[in-house]
């Protein structure tokens, strides 16, 4: 996981290399709309059309330099890291201060550019409305990386903005539509305002589910009894399609040259390159593939390896066949799955290194409701409680788990109470 924090001062001294082409923009265009001024008037006072030919070449050369000014732009987005455009073309106000953390595994690299275009947009327009209510106010903005869409959530302590401000913006709905995007506001009593917004990543079908999708796997199984009952075991799902199997994990590497693959299952031993191997090579070349981890092995330096490398789901081969089909329904949903005998032998997700970092990762509304879980709570019932819609809560809900690399809310009991937020 990468996690990053940026703090804006409420005054910057550079300028960026947006700012300096917008300067050079308007100051071309200014003096371009002079010339031909100038020239117009030569043309009048010596009654000479040739002069026409030269208006038209100011005007080509203007749109010329337009075009290499937009061309500019898009390679700036596709180029730069996303946390860095937001950094460099947030305008903070004198009203507010701006805390930003962005959430990705490989830094938003995967996410469409009208996507991240869009996201970049709706920052900016949505921190000058927030700023725009804000009289010294700390504004907190978390933009999260999830398997199907992108989080983004503004929260604003103790500033309450009136939800038809928000439902009357019609810049910030226009962003949004764009890219099939929703967004809700809420007030918080005893913290704040925040605004959920949500924009999915794939925009050929935002809402991610084709009623005749089917999720396809590769499966990396280098002995034949083990592989001919994993093919038998998924051709009776309707909703999974095997569209390949490798003996190790260069085979694996070599079908995805010509084949799309939402999943590869994997062991961890195999001939030439093993499951650790094909793991780093997934995560660096096909980092939207997900890993499922099917092996005997579960042994520490095997896991810490893996998790490294992006694994998040462990299944046993000492598991029930539908322990297998579960996790992977379970990962195209978004979500972390690790068989009992992995959470038996590890506890919460294999290690429990770090985990006081990953909750300082938290926002205050994120540990407000870890809290309201330890005290048994349902999620209803903690969204009733902060005044908040389900969708916002499932939101904040999703947000945790990531960051938490918690599989499921009982988890998050666990850690709650591990944390002694509770007594047991």
């Amino acid at each position: 996981m990468k996690f990053d924090h940026v703090i804006l001062k409420k005054k910057i001294f550079s300028i960026n290399e947006e700012d300096l082409l917008r300067q050079i923009e308007e100051n071309l265009k200014e003096k371009f709309t002079d010339l031909k001024s100038h020239v117009g008037k030569i043309s009048e006072d010596k009654n000479d059309n040739s002069y026409q030919q030269i208006i038209s070449k100011i005007d080509d050369t203007y749109k010329e330099f337009k075009s290499v000014s937009k061309k500019f732009k898009e390679s700036s987005i596709q180029t730069n890291s996303l946390k860095q455009i937001l950094t460099d073309l947030t305008k903070t106000k004198e009203s507010i201060i701006v805390s930003l953390k962005t959430f990705s595994e490989d830094d938003f690299k995967g996410v469409n550019k009208q996507v991240k275009k869009s996201i970049i947009e709706f920052y900016e327009s949505c921190v000058n409305f927030i700023a725009d209510f804000s009289v010294n106010h700390k504004l907190n903005v978390q933009i999260i990386e999830h398997s199907k869409y992108i989080n983004i959530l503004f929260e604003v302590e103790e500033l309450f903005i009136e939800k038809e401000e928000l439902t009357n913006n019609a810049l910030l709905k226009t962003i949004l539509e764009k890219v099939h995007g929703k967004m809700e506001m809420a007030n918080i009593s005893n913290y704040g305002t925040i605004i959920n917004a949500s924009v999915p990543l794939d925009l050929k079908h935002p809402d991610n589910s084709k009623a005749d999708k089917r999720t396809r796997i590769i499966i990396a199984e280098d002995h034949d009894v083990s592989l001919f009952g994993l093919i038998s075991l998924f051709k009776t799902k309707e909703d999974i399609e095997v569209i390949g199997t490798a003996k190790n994990g260069m085979e694996v590497l070599k079908l995805l040259e010509t084949e799309d693959t939402d999943i590869v299952i994997t062991d961890i031993s195999m001939p030439g390159m093993d499951g650790i191997e094909l793991a780093e090579s997934l995560k660096n070349k096909h980092p939207q593939i997900k890993v499922i981890v099917f092996t005997m092995y579960l042994e520490n330096w095997f896991v810490e390896q893996l998790i490294n490398h992006g694994a998040k789901v462990f299944v046993s081969k000492n598991s029930k066949a539908t322990e297998l089909v579960s996790a992977v329904r379970s990962v195209m949903e978004g979500n972390n799955y690790y068989c009992p005998q992995f959470k038996s032998k590890f506890g919460f997700k294999g290690a429990n290194n770090g985990i006081t970092q990953k909750l300082d990762s938290l926002s205050k509304n994120e540990l407000h409701i870890i809290k309201q879980y330890a005290e048994n709570l349902s999620k209803e019932q903690i969204a009733e409680k902060m005044d908040i819609s389900p969708k916002t809560m499932d939101n904040f809900i999703a947000n945790i788990l990531l960051k938490l690399n918690a599989g499921d809310e009982d988890e998050i009991i666990h850690i709650a109470k591990k944390q002694k937020f509770i007594s047991e």
